[in-house]
Parts: C-alpha cells; sequence; structure tokens
C-alpha cells in the first residue's frame, strides 16, 4: 500500500443458522480494488476467527464420502427411519451373486455406507446368527429395528434354489442381527411378496410359494412373534407376485397395487384391506389408470403413493421394462401421470423411497436387458426433476473459472486431502454443481444438494477460501451478472458467527 491517505469501512459477514443461505450482502464496492482489498482481508479474518456450533446439520452435500454405495442389484428391501434422514437396504441379487450386506443411504449429503457385511453367498455360516443372502424378501421397520421376512434364494442353476420364512430383526443402532422366534399360524417359504407394517403389525400379501402364487394375507405381530392368517373369504386382488403393499394410517387401510397373476399378466388394479372387518374393497377412481405392471417400486409421501418403472404387459422375457411415474392421491382417489423430466431410471424391481420433504430416492434394479442397474436416483418434487447421482471415478465436465479450495478431512486416526470444486463456465454455459477430489485415490465424487432452499447461482470467476474443513466462496460472475456475495458449503454443522474485516481505501 502506497502512503496515500486511506479511510477505514467496516464490512459484516453475519452466517445465521440454517440452510444453505446467503450472507448478508457486502456494501457495494466502488471498484475492483476494493473487492480484492476486501476478500483477501476476509480470508485473513477467517483463518483466525473462532466459530460456535449452533448444532443444525447442513445440507449442500457431505464432504465426508462412505463409500461408493451398493453394488448392482435387484430385488433388494429397503426401511426408511425418517427422522434419521437414513434409508436401510438389505440383500439383493445381480443374476450372480445374492447379497446379505446391510448399506445406509443418508439424505443429508446423499452418501452411502456399509453397516453390514453379512455372510458369503453360499449361505449362513453354522453357529453364527446371520440371515442367510436372499432376494424378493420383504423387510419393514419396527423401533430401531429393519425387521426381514421371507425371499429367495435363486441364483444361476436351480439347484441353487431355496425359499425362506424366517424372520430377522437388524437394530440400527448396534448394528447386531438377531433371529426372530415365530410362533402361530404356518406360513409358506415365498418370495417376491409384498410387505407393509403399522406400529409393530407387519402384512404380508401374495408372493411366489413352491405351490405357486399365493393370494394370502397374514399378519406378523413383531414384539410377540406370532403370525395370523387374516385372509378374508370374500374375494380380493386374487394371486399376485410383484404387487406393492403401502400402509396408509389416515384410513387405517393396507393398500395393495399392481403385481402379476397367476398367469403371468400383469394389473393396474388397486385395493384396500380394512384389517378391522378383514375385508377387501377396489380402490375406484374417475382417472385414466397407469399401464398395469408388477415388480415396480411404490412409496408413500403424504397422501401421494408414487409408483416408479416395473414389467408391463408387453415385450420378451419377463416383460417391457417400464419409464413411466405415476402418482396414486389416496384422499382424492384420482391417479397423475408425472411427466419425465431429467435422468428418468427405466428398471424393474428398485427401491422407492422417500425421507426429506419433496425428495425421492430410487436405487438398483432391473434393466431392460435383464442385467442388474446400481445406480441411485433422486426426485425432486417440486421441480419434478430426476438426478442421478454420480459414482466414484465419474468426472465433471471441462471447464474454466471454477472454484476451487484444498481441504483436509480426518476419520479416527488417519487424514487425507479433498479439493472441492464448484461452478465455473463450460462450452454450455455456467453451472452451479459441487464435487469433491479424494487426492488419495485420484476420484471425483459429485456432492448432491438437496433439501435447501436456495443454493448459489450457476457462476464462474471468482475466488475460494478454505477455513478448515469448509469452503467459502465470493463473488463471480455469469453471463449477464457480477455477483458480491458469500457463501459457505460446511461438512459439519452450521455456526453462527459474526466476521469484521477492516478495508483500507
Amino acid at each position: 500500500l502506497s502512503n496515500t491517505a486511506r479511510s477505514l469501512r467496516i464490512c459484516c459477514l453475519d452466517w445465521r443458522p440454517g440452510l444453505w443461505s446467503s450472507s448478508e450482502q457486502f456494501e457495494t464496492m466502488r471498484n475492483m480494488q476494493e473487492r480484492v482489498l476486501a476478500i483477501l482481508c476476509l480470508a485473513i479474518f477467517l483463518q483466525h476467527r473462532e466459530f460456535y456450533v449452533q448444532g443444525q446439520v447442513e445440507q449442500w452435500g457431505k464432504a465426508t464420502v462412505s463409500g461408493d454405495g451398493p453394488s448392482e442389484r435387484f430385488e433388494h428391501s429397503k426401511v426408511t427411519f425418517a427422522e434419521r434422514g437414513e434409508v436401510f437396504l438389505f440383500g439383493g441379487q445381480d443374476t450372480i451373486h445374492a447379497f446379505a450386506e446391510m448399506w445406509k443411504f443418508t439424505f443429508f449429503g446423499s452418501f452411502w455406507s456399509e453397516v453390514h457385511k453379512g455372510v458369503h453367498q453360499s449361505g449362513a455360516i453354522p453357529g453364527t446368527n446371520l440371515p442367510n443372502p436372499r432376494h424378493g424378501h420383504c423387510a419393514v421397520r419396527n423401533s430401531t429395528n429393519v425387521v426381514v421376512f421371507g425371499g429367495g434364494f435363486l441364483v444361476g442353476k436351480a439347484e441353487n434354489f431355496a425359499l425362506f420364512n424366517d424372520v430377522w430383526s437388524f437394530n440400527i443402532d448396534t448394528n447386531i442381527w438377531s433371529k426372530v422366534a415365530t410362533s402361530g399360524a404356518s406360513i409358506d417359504q415365498r418370495f417376491n411378496h409384498a410387505c407393509s407394517s403399522a406400529s409393530s403389525i407387519m402384512y404380508i400379501f401374495g408372493g411366489d410359494t413352491a405351490k405357486g402364487i399365493s393370494d394370502k394375507l397374514y399378519s406378523f405381530n413383531m414384539v410377540t412373534g406370532l403370525f395370523q392368517d387374516i385372509s378374508p373369504t370374500v374375494a380380493g386382488p386374487g394371486p399376485l407376485t410383484g404387487a406393492s403393499a403401502t400402509w396408509f394410517a389416515p384410513t387405517q387401510h393396507l393398500v395393495i397395487f399392481g403385481g402379476m397373476n397367476d398367469e403371468n399378466k400383469p394389473t393396474a388394479e388397486t385395493w384396500e384391506y380394512d384389517p378391522n372387518s378383514r375385508t377387501w374393497s377396489p380402490i375406484l377412481v374417475l382417472t385414466a389408470l397407469p399401464p398395469a405392471r408388477g415388480f415396480h417400486g411404490t412409496t408413500l409421501s403424504g397422501s401421494k403413493l408414487y409408483v416408479l418403472g416395473g414389467e408391463g404387459p408387453s415385450g420378451s422375457g419377463r416383460g417391457k421394462t417400464l419409464s413411466d411415474f405415476w402418482m396414486l392421491d389416496l384422499f382424492g382417489k384420482g391417479w397423475t401421470q408425472l411427466p419425465p423430466k431429467g435422468n428418468v431410471p427405466t428398471v424393474s424391481r428398485m427401491t422407492l423411497a422417500s425421507d426429506l420433504p419433496n425428495i425421492l430416492v430410487a436405487f438398483g434394479g432391473q434393466t431392460k436387458s435383464m442385467s442388474a442397474a446400481g445406480f441411485t436416483y433422486t426426485f425432486d418434487i417440486t421441480t419434478a426433476v430426476w438426478k442421478r447421482l454420480r459414482v466414484a471415478g465419474e468426472t465433471p465436465s471441462h471447464r474454466a473459472g471454477a472454484y476451487g479450495a484444498l481441504l483436509t478431512e480426518t476419520s479416527g486416526t488417519s487424514t487425507r486431502f479433498v479439493k472441492y470444486a464448484f461452478g465455473g463456465q463450460s462450452a454450455v454455459g455456467y453451472s452451479n454443481d459441487t464435487w469433491l477430489l479424494d487426492l488419495t485415490t485420484k476420484e471425483w465424487h459429485e456432492i448432491v444438494i438437496h433439501g435447501s432452499p436456495k443454493l448459489p447461482e450457476a457462476r464462474g470467476y471468482g475466488c475460494a477460501q478454505a477455513f478448515l474443513r469448509d469452503m467459502v466462496i465470493f463473488g463471480g460472475k455469469d453471463s449477464s451478472n457480477v455477483y458480491n456475495d458469500v457463501w459457505r458449503i460446511s461438512a459439519r454443522m452450521w455456526c453462527v458467527c459474526v466476521c469484521v474485516c477492516v478495508v483500507l481505501i
């Protein structure tokens, strides 16, 4: 700085607790020199400023990426723990192997982690208390446990065929499996059945058995271990495999949709079961029905039942694999087809889950070529856009003017260096995607953002500063705007901080 007389300008930056939020705007600066001095001052200040933890989880992404997710598979199960922001996935097959690992998907940051390795596909180890690898089973929640019933082990040659009617419980706090003792009604071994739960009661409907496709409905008390045959004497959905079951709490009814009958033909019917009167009744709608299907994905969000993909009435092999996406309003009793926007998955035998408000997650499934898929997709209900989560090894598009910061991350006794990259300009325009490069494995991971009310606008050519495990970005431009706002992404908790920077003018 020269000895020319200077004046002082005080700029305050206040990060309030919450999701992604822009800082208070810097006072408008009269020229580029002031902007450069301001951000340099801010960078120096951040290096020495103490932050105070407020206690709210950030939602821009997760800097610590735990693994790359489950391998390709279909006919696996999922259970959602909404208050924890987690979905647990168990089992499945890929036409060569059956699986018995337990995986966890965390919505806040969109990342996978393996919580239990399970046993080898050859079967449970004698003397151990672990379930066999399986697929086509069902799983529901009971308190802090994932409860698994039935399933099959049909991979490769026919002599590898096995069916199960056992019940297992996985505690998500201790990551320990235990076999559940059962009593009451005899229930055939089966797979590709449908199930849902209400409090401590699991409902099990249909499925493939050694005697053929079943039309039976059972209840299982997950506290006492008691099975009961609660099949109504009057006609209901009939024998079905690959149907879906959903408990709808407002009406206290079990909702059954779709499935393949004993002639291998799909249905588009929707039925509801009243456990008080033990009766079936069809759900009649005034709108057009979705195409008939089985082995689809379903999830309930509020009063809306979402149905994705499945196997339709035409095609070769197991049927035509569908990519359409439908919503049934269980109060209004009407179907709506949602327009295909983004990367819509075209699979059957996948899982579909909902947890965060307005966010659905789909994983895996079987493709048109009958192979197993291993991608994770998210659907934003507010924008009606599908997005495929990137896997390790995929790279950002070619770009210039991106923001970047080098950070260190510690897990236990190990430390790794990672590089954040945000935004920039490519051949198709400016972007606001965020990437992480693990400098140990040399692999990129896209950080997927969900649940935040606002993100930084697509931009480039600004500057970034690392602070502990966080990255702070300032300014930048796009094709028509110049920015002077400040944003911060944190892999930990949000902080309350008032930063004061002194700018010499």
